[in-house]
C-alpha cells in the first residue's frame, strides 16, 4: 500500500473527512445559517458585488475576525481574496483567528476512549496542533503568488491560557520536527515513509495508513511547519502571533541531541509529547461550545453530559 502522503492534500482532505463522518460522533450542522460561511467567504462575497471600478479605487485594510469555525476548509478561503488584491494592489487584508473556535477540530471524535474524566474536560492539544499546521500550510501559496507580507497578514490571538499551552506545545514539535530534517537518517525528505513506522503499544494492530490520529503524520509532514513557525517568533512573513511569543527553541542543541535518530526514534518521542498535553475548555464546557458552535451532538456526547449532571447531582 502507497503512503497516504503521496496523495494530493485536497484528496486526503476528502479521505479524512469521508473516514470521519462514519465514525459515531460530532459534526457540523452544514445547513446552518451561522455555520454555512466564513467571515472571509463573506468578505469576497462583498468584494465581487463591487464593480472593476469601485474595487480599482479602495484604499483600505479589510479587516476579517473569523468568530466561528467556518466549514468547507475555511483555511483555504484566502485564496479567493487574491484576484482582487491582484486588480488592486493598494488593498490590504488582515484576518483574525484564535485557538477557539477556529482552530478546534471540524469533526469531533469519540472522548470516551480517552476516559470521561478527560473527555469531559479536555481534548486533546494534537487536534489544535493538526487544524493550525494546515491553516499556517495554506498561507504558504502567497509568496509563490507574489504577494508582499504586508499585503495579507494573519493574525493569531495569543493571549488566552488555552493558546498560550497550544502554541507551546507547537513549538517543542517544531523543534523536534527541525532536528529530524537535519539528521543523518532523515535528512532525505523524500525517503521517509511514515508507514514504516511501529506503533507504541499498538505492534499487533494492523498497519493502516489512513487513520484520524495519523493524519498529519507529524513528526513527517507539513514539512514546512518548523520553518514558517521560525518565521513567526522572529516577526517574519504573514502570520502575527498577538501574545506573548515567548523563547525560541535552541536549534543547535536539540540537532546535536538527536543527528542519530532514526524515523523511528522521532516518532516515539513525538507519541510521548501528544500523550501529555491536554487543552481545557473554555467556559461552559463541551455543552457551552456544542451550542455556539451549532454541533450536532452524537451518542458519545449524550454519555459525556450524562456524566456531567450525575456530577452536578453528587455536588448538590
Amino acid at each position: 500500500m502507497f503512503p497516504f502522503l503521496n496523495l494530493p492534500r485536497e484528496l486526503r482532505d476528502q479521505l479524512y473527512n469521508a473516514y470521519l463522518h462514519n465514525e459515531d460522533g460530532l459534526f457540523y450542522l452544514y445547513g446552518s445559517k451561522e455555520m454555512q460561511y466564513a467571515n472571509t467567504a463573506v468578505a469576497i462575497g462583498f468584494l465581487s458585488e463591487l464593480s472593476i471600478e469601485e474595487s480599482k479605487g479602495l484604499r483600505a485594510t479589510v479587516v476579517i475576525k473569523e468568530d466561528r469555525k467556518g466549514v468547507a476548509y475555511p483555511e483555504t478561503h484566502t485564496k479567493g481574496l487574491l484576484p482582487y488584491y491582484h486588480e488592486n494592489p493598494h488593498l490590504r487584508f488582515e484576518t483574525h483567528l484564535a485557538i477557539w473556535p477556529n482552530l478546534v477540530p471540524a469533526v469531533w471524535l469519540p472522548y470516551i476512549c480517552y476516559g470521561a474524566e478527560t473527555a469531559i474536560h479536555a481534548v486533546k492539544a494534537e487536534s489544535f496542533l493538526i487544524e493550525l499546521a494546515d491553516w499556517v500550510e495554506e498561507t504558504t501559496f502567497l509568496e509563490a503568488a507574489n504577494v508582499p507580507a504586508g499585503s495579507m497578514t494573519f493574525v493569531l490571538e495569543g493571549r488566552r491560557d488555552e493558546t498560550l499551552h497550544v502554541w507551546d506545545f507547537v513549538k517543542r514539535a517544531v523543534s523536534m520536527q527541525e532536528a529530524m530534517f537535519s539528521s543523518l537518517h532523515c535528512s532525505n525528505q523524500e525517503t521517509l515513509d511514515p508507514t514504516t513506522i511501529i506503533y507504541p503499544y499498538t505492534e499487533s494492530i494492523d498497519q493502516q495508513p489512513l487513520s484520524s490520529w495519523r493524519r498529519l503524520q507529524l513528526p513527517s509532514d507539513p514539512r514546512s511547519f518548523y520553518s514558517t513557525i521560525k518565521n513567526i517568533v522572529h516577526g517574519i512573513g504573514n502570520i502575527r502571533f498577538d501574545g506573548d511569543l515567548g523563547s525560541i527553541w535552541n536549534s543547535d542543541e536539540a540537532i546535536a541531541n538527536r543527528k542519530d535518530w532514526s524515523l523511528q526514534e522521532f516518532w516515539n518521542e513525538f507519541y510521548e509529547l501528544r500523550l501529555l498535553n491536554r487543552i481545557s475548555f473554555p467556559p461552559g464546557g463541551i455543552p457551552a461550545y456544542f451550542r455556539a458552535c451549532n454541533l450536532v451532538p452524537g451518542p458519545e456526547e449524550h454519555y459525556v453530559q450524562e456524566l456531567m449532571d450525575e456530577d452536578a447531582e453528587e455536588e448538590l
